[in-house]
């Protein structure tokens, strides 16, 4: 199996928004002999309830965890992991980033 069909077939669980799409899925794909394959998949069992709810729910907390990483990555330069031109460029391009965000949303 290639790794796009893989990934194609799960993505599209997130489209069509169907409920049994995952166990179909699982079933189709558990035989698979990369292991990479088998570890995503054993995840996605682990925590099979949350896969389904995120798959079949109109809601997404994307933009908190996005933001959360972002807030992480920043304390981390923060701690003398990066200098300060670095620093400056990651607060410049939040800011940026936010202005073009919140313009979109209101121009929708």
């Amino acid at each position: 199996m290639k790794i796009c069909t893989f990934i194609q077939s799960f993505r599209r669980l997130f489209e069509e928004k169907h409920s049994s799409g995952l166990r179909k899925w699982l079933i189709e794909h558990q035989q698979s002999s990369f292991p990479h394959f088998q570890t995503f998949i054993n995840g996605v069992r682990g925590d099979r309830k949350a896969v389904y709810y995120a798959i079949t729910l109109p809601w997404s907390n994307g933009i908190t965890e996005g933001t959360i990483n972002k807030l992480k990555n920043i304390k981390g330069m923060m701690y003398g992991r990066a200098g300060i031109k670095v620093l400056l460029f990651a607060f410049q391009h939040v800011k940026e980033y936010e202005h073009n965000f919140f313009s979109l949303k209101i121009a929708q």
